[in-house]
């Protein structure tokens, strides 16, 4: 999302899907944790909280048979963070993750809708 200014990127709106995805989580040299994907954008995620994770500090998330993915942490609500990528998914990337969810173990019909 680089060359945006903060209120241009709220105005984009990308779609979104609900998902149930195991996925790892790090911050800086620790080691990776697991955690679960909730929901996701071509923008960003949410996952199941860490109590580990430091909210002021950028993260990596890494879904199985993709690259790790640089983001950073938005917002915390009870037992949910969300996050934005630093760069953007490609739509392509977004519907591979999205099948893969809904047609692995544990991954829930996903429904689309804007964000």
């Amino acid at each position: 999302m680089a060359g945006r200014t903060g209120t241009e990127r709220h105005r984009v709106r990308a779609r979104r899907a609900p998902l149930t995805l195991p996925c790892d989580i790090r911050q800086g040299q620790r080691p990776w944790a697991r955690s679960r994907l909730l929901n996701l954008s071509e923008t960003g995620f949410c996952i199941v909280w860490l109590p580990a994770l430091d909210l002021t500090r950028g993260m990596w998330l890494r879904i199985p048979g993709l690259q790790a993915l640089k983001a950073n942490i938005r917002w915390r609500s009870g037992a949910t963070i969300g996050c934005e990528f630093e760069q953007r998914l490609h739509p392509a990337v977004f519907d591979h993750i999205v099948r893969q969810a809904n047609s692995g173990p544990g991954g829930l019909p996903a429904q689309m809708w804007s964000a």
